[in-house]
């Protein structure tokens, strides 16, 4: 009977550390993925973007440089949506090196959340002030000679849109993630309180 019901804990207690390292797997892959799209959205210029019929050229327009005049136009909510998408992503490093230690330092799961929390919601409020301001009259139209131009959003926007999104889905999948590793860890130390080892020497 003994046996049995040490059997099953270690059973257990290796079914919820088999699954913990999986969903880690899953966040630090997730993360990683939104890091590497976050880099490409704040490097790339294509955000806004508007064919001009008239000098037969593509204009693009990115947060921090202007593709066609070829130098720094920075308007102040450009400003803040760079400040907010850089801190995001410094936020999510971090949180992918906590991400690294959580299977041995619990505590650093809960960081890892924390930080996660924040670049989730630091990306998304940018998404959502360059989508409000890009919707402005100024900065909606382009004026050629004869004709006014509609600018339209670029791929560099969506790159951040879906930064935004792995950003939450793995923020999910880090609470999921902390979860287990509490209880792989309350698992553990409940059975070696419950049968604790023996020592065989003699």
């Amino acid at each position: 009977m003994f046996k049995v019901a040490w059997l099953a804990s270690e059973r257990e207690m290796s079914l919820a550390g088999s699954c913990r390292l999986v969903v880690l797997g899953v966040t630090l892959l997730l993360l990683l993925a939104a890091i590497c799209l976050a880099v490409a959205a704040l490097l790339t210029p294509h955000w806004q973007v508007v064919f001009i019929s008239e000098f037969h050229t593509e204009h693009q327009h990115g947060l921090w440089m202007d593709c066609i005049i070829g130098k720094k136009y920075v308007q102040d909510w450009h400003k803040a949506v760079l400040s907010m998408l850089t801190a995001a992503l410094l936020a999510a490093f971090i949180a992918f090196c906590f991400l690294v230690c959580a299977a041995c330092v619990r505590i650093s799961a809960l960081v890892a959340n924390v930080l996660l929390l924040v670049a989730a919601i630091l990306s998304m409020v940018g998404v959502v002030v360059f989508f409000m301001c890009s919707h402005k009259v100024d900065f909606r139209f382009v004026h050629g000679i004869t004709r006014t131009y509609e600018q339209s959003r670029g791929y560099s926007f969506w790159l951040a849109v879906a930064s935004s999104l792995c950003y939450l889905v793995a923020f999910t999948s880090s609470v999921l993630a902390s979860v287990l590793i509490f209880v792989h860890d309350r698992h553990q130390h409940r059975c070696n309180k419950t049968f604790p080892k023996r020592n065989t020497a003699v």
